[in-house]
């Protein structure tokens, strides 16, 4: 299995990174990725079927990364 390393190298916008949508290799040997993400903390599990609740998941960001891939010596 293999394993990936993130460093930062932005600061951080979202409360939770969610569920990577894509990897595309680029000219540079890079890759982009898409991912949705939370930007704020929510409690919605607790409450969805509650009388008159309006779902507010905070699922309503979608981010863009650049990655490359360094071999450890």
């Amino acid at each position: 299995m293999k394993t990936l390393k993130v460093v930062d190298k932005m600061d951080k916008w979202w409360f939770q990174f969610r569920t990577p949508l894509c990897l595309i290799p680029e000219d540079d040997g890079s890759y982009t990725v898409f991912f949705t993400a939370m930007k704020e903390e929510t409690d919605y599990w607790l409450h969805i079927g509650e009388p008159g609740y309006t779902l507010n998941t905070g699922f309503d960001s979608v981010g863009k990364l650049s990655v490359s891939i360094v071999k450890n010596k």
